[in-house]
């Protein structure tokens, strides 16, 4: 039984806002210096300046220096889970996007994770995402998907969700989605309503779903359809059910018995703490009863722990 838990308040739900005290400039010099001398100034400035000021700073630091700051930090910095934490602060998330989207692909087993990328992304982001991919590849976001050796089911539903411009309301969307659950050919049914529809506006469409017909999509999903196909479909839902539960759970993932996926665990936190961070450290509590603080203290160490501490500050 819990013992409590913990709510969020407040507008503004990420743990790293824009600095009042960014000077570019400054903060340029700033990381010159401490890159040498102080790798706590490092970690303070790195994790206390929002991305866009993140990104400035190494603008500037290029132009004044003549280097890039991310080849100084790896001359510099000898710890490897350290350092791969700042290539991912220092690097655009749409850039980001595009390189995880891109080992995805080449990889079927992991073909159920592209659903993460897309359904979080708006119509803005998933444009500049398209662009970076095109540019290092040279190939299409849509081609390369097409190229892929991942499920045809899911090749559609991702080619749709890459390209949609669906206006369809929340009710259209619930009666698509029943007609679709009781028609044989129901894959392009369902494909569409999903793959048209937000996080929130598939929240909203489960739900009254659910009332409309007393029953929950969840549990019709699997009678209906299997393989990963059907892994996608109750990922989404999951994610429109929670989106902070679920990256709670993806965090507590990254430790196995065996190892820690610390990659894995700064690309997750980095992502999401200028979003949605103190909802996560909300559900981490509320499902494990650990603090997010003390689950990164417990699992990593030195100048990564210290960092990754900073970045889901309050």
């Amino acid at each position: 039984m819990k013992s409590r838990r913990f709510k969020g308040s407040g507008s503004y739900r990420g743990t790293v806002r824009i600095s009042s005290q960014f000077d570019p400039e400054s903060d340029a010099l700033r990381m010159f210096k401490s890159i040498r001398n102080d790798i706590d100034d490092v970690i303070e400035l790195s994790s206390s300046r929002s991305m866009p000021q993140r990104m400035e700073i190494a603008c500037i630091y290029e132009s004044v220096n003549g280097t890039k700051l991310v080849s100084d930090l790896k001359k510099r910095i000898t710890s490897r889970k350290f350092l791969d934490l700042l290539m991912v602060l220092y690097t655009t998330p749409e850039m980001l996007d595009a390189r995880n989207i891109h080992d995805i692909l080449r990889d079927r087993r992991r073909q159920i994770e592209l659903v993460e990328v897309l359904k979080t992304k708006s119509a803005g982001e998933m444009d500049l995402i398209k662009v970076h991919y095109e540019d290092k590849y040279q190939i299409t976001l849509e081609n390369a998907i097409l190229r892929s050796k991942i499920d045809v089911q899911l090749k559609q539903m991702y080619m749709s969700i890459i390209n949609n411009s669906s206006n369809s309301s929340v009710a259209e969307s619930v009666i698509d989605l029943h007609d679709g659950m009781k028609r044989e050919d129901s894959e392009t049914i369902i494909e569409e309503v999903f793959s048209r529809c937000s996080l929130e506006e598939l929240k909203t469409v489960s739900d009254e779903y659910s009332e409309k017909w007393g029953t929950t999509i969840e549990s019709e999903i699997p009678a209906k359809f299997e393989g990963p196909f059907c892994e996608a479909l109750l990922r989404m839902i999951k994610m429109a059910r929670n989106l902070p539960l679920y990256y709670a759970e993806k965090m507590f993932a990254c430790v196995s018995k065996i190892s820690i996926n610390h990659q894995r665990l700064s690309g997750l936190i980095v992502s999401r703490c200028e979003i949605d961070m103190i909802d996560i450290k909300v559900a981490f509590w509320n499902e494990f009863e650990m603090t997010l603080d003390n689950f990164v203290k417990t699992n990593s160490k030195h100048n990564f722990r210290r960092s990754l501490q900073s970045l889901i500050k309050t």
